[in-house]
């Protein structure tokens, strides 16, 4: 069964704690899943460790920022982490606000070189 990464860049704003446990109960449904949390500022925060902890998911917590650039600088510093230790599967852009339905894991599974997938967003849109 083929790996999946997720790479969720994260902040701290009032909603993340709950957008981040109702990600960790979902994703601890999944088989053979690496979460890889980025958090956009000088440091890691303690609650985000505990959840991760406490979730059962295989993850990685890092902090690289501030940036305040959407995220992007995240995605990119956790893209690097994953080439730079060969970390073989399917990566999927998990970002904190995002809904999700179980069954799209099994569809990113089934992906062999690039897919594109739908994102229903629960975040501000400005």
């Amino acid at each position: 069964m083929q790996k999946i990464i997720l790479i969720t860049p994260t902040h701290l704003r009032k909603e993340r704690m709950g957008y981040l446990k109702e990600l960790s109960g979902i994703f601890s449904q999944v088989e053979n899943l690496l979460w890889l949390v980025c958090e956009d500022g000088i440091r890691k925060h303690d609650n985000v460790e505990e959840l991760l902890q406490r979730s059962g998911i295989d993850y990685k917590y890092f902090n690289y920022g501030p940036t305040n650039n959407w995220g992007e600088c995240q995605r990119d510093f956790l893209c690097e982490y994953v080439f730079r230790h060969d970390i073989n599967g399917v990566c999927y852009f998990a970002d904190d606000d995002n809904w999700w339905d179980i069954k799209i894991f099994d569809e990113i599974r089934k992906t062999k070189r690039v897919g594109v997938f739908p994102v229903g967003n629960r975040g501000p849109s400005n």
